[in-house]
């Protein structure tokens, strides 16, 4: 009877937190620049365009292949939504394996997958990080299911999956791995032949990758962006708040390991040090929702071996239930009673009317002009109007320091200079990654010559 409750309780419990992560997903204004550059880098791919050579991108492409695959059913943002939706439908999967191979159930389980799924909705959007962060915690679930390392199946899948993370972020993948062999160090130190195994099949996906950038001729474009790009990128942010947070976290589950040492505590706290990567060098709420995910685990597992909580209080965790249902009702009246795009790119997606209407404005300037001009947005938001007329501008597109790698600014410098250009520049709205010498460059080079929305007109 009582298997028959929890079966009956986990159906309703994940369908509804379903619903409350799809429309969750689906509430969100149009306006989030960093969804809008990945699903901007998808998109390119299914026009034909090469990641590094044809866009400038920063990181490594696996996020944009994968979903520039979904995509093909329909080039829109809602479509990509639906994809980040798939995202969280497999790492709700993943949650509940781990917590479920360290026998954390009921009422602790619902409550710590509800907290996690609600912080990852209200600080996060769909991006390479996300995918990292799933990839870390499928790490962790493989591991803990292959603890003395005699699974012959999972000593392939471990650290191949460990070598997809540095084609998804090169740099938080890196990081990924070495944890990943310290771990193999750690329980498993004399086993050399398994040592170079894993260290072998880590380097397949790079080695496939780097037969891809020979082939498209894209290597030093690659090089330019992703590895001297690293050095120029000098836009660190921190928010001190955020920071502050993550380091009380951080001290608080390094005591607990101290006193709590074992195989299931040492796997979480490795990779719970390995998420943590993912704030260099942007600390905000965004990357540190997604680093302190592993901890809060670490912290389920502690509380549920030291803690008396009870596995099968079903009145409690309905509890848990109708909040979600509530939440959910909510989302959902909130999403068919708010204005949103009837058609485009952007068909389905909330948005302000205002802003829709400067979208509009905007958009039929830029394509009137440009029967007879080559014109740029020059702006933060420029992606906002690109994608709605369907062009792409690569430098100006994702137009923030950092992302043009050693040699892009000669390239724009050489577009600027050009004749029978028209370029938009905001100068209302200063964003702290705005390149502000090239900004400088055309207010001295270029005259003033008319305006549009927020925008001022600069023509040669």
């Amino acid at each position: 009877m009582k298997k028959k409750k929890e079966y009956i309780l986990n159906i309703v419990y994940y369908s509804i937190l379903c619903i409350f992560l799809l429309f969750g997903i689906l509430n969100r204004e149009l306006g989030n620049m960093d969804e809008l550059w990945n699903f901007l880098s998808a998109k390119n791919i299914i026009n034909g365009l090469l990641p590094y050579k044809d866009f400038n991108v920063i990181v490594t492409p696996f996020s944009m292949f994968v979903n520039s695959l979904f995509l093909h059913i329909n080039p829109n943002l809602f479509t990509f939504r639906i994809i980040y939706f798939v995202w969280y439908l497999i790492l709700i999967i993943i949650l509940n394996k781990i917590m479920d191979v360290l026998n954390i159930k009921g009422l602790l389980k619902y409550f710590v997958l509800f907290v996690i799924m609600e912080g990852l909705l209200i600080a996060c959007y769909y991006d390479y990080n996300f995918i990292q962060l799933v990839f870390i915690l499928l790490l962790i679930y493989l591991s803990l299911k292959n603890k003395d390392y005699s699974n012959k199946r999972f000593n392939i899948f471990i650290p191949l999956i460990a070598g997809f993370t540095i084609i998804n972020k090169q740099s938080t993948g890196v990081v990924i791995c070495l944890i990943t062999l310290l771990l193999l160090i750690i329980n498993n130190h004399k086993n050399l032949k398994l040592l170079f195994s894993y260290s072998f099949i880590m380097l397949i996906p790079s080695l496939l990758f780097f037969i891809y950038l020979l082939i498209s001729k894209s290597l030093f474009d690659f090089y330019d962006l992703c590895i001297l790009g690293l050095f120029t990128f000098s836009n660190g942010l921190v928010v001190r708040s955020c920071i502050v947070y993550l380091i009380i976290n951080y001290i608080v589950m390094i005591l607990l390991f101290r006193r709590n040492k074992n195989r299931e505590s040492i796997i979480l706290f490795c990779y719970a040090i390995a998420s943590l990567s993912v704030i260099i060098p942007i600390v905000d709420f965004h990357h540190g929702a997604l680093a302190i995910i592993v901890v809060i685990i670490f912290f389920a597992y502690i509380i549920n071996h030291k803690i008396r909580i009870p596995k099968d209080d079903f009145s409690s965790s309905f509890i848990i239930i109708i909040v979600i249902i509530i939440l959910s009702s909510f989302s959902i009246h909130l999403y068919f009673h708010t204005s949103r795009f009837k058609s485009g790119v952007y068909k389905n997606i909330p948005v302000d009317i205002q802003f829709e209407e400067n979208i509009k404005n905007v958009s039929n300037y830029v394509l009137n002009q440009s029967k007879d001009h080559n014109v740029i947005i020059m702006d933060f938001y420029a992606p906002v109007y690109d994608l709605n007329m369907n062009r792409y501008e690569k430098y100006f597109d994702l137009f923030d320091n950092g992302n043009f790698g050693l040699y892009g600014k000669k390239e724009m410098y050489s577009i600027i200079k050009q004749k029978n250009n028209i370029i938009l520049i905001d100068n209302h709205f200063i964003h702290w990654q705005r390149p502000d010498d090239i900004i400088n460059y055309v207010k001295e080079k270029y005259d003033k010559c008319g305006s549009i929305e927020q925008f001022d007109v600069y023509c040669n």
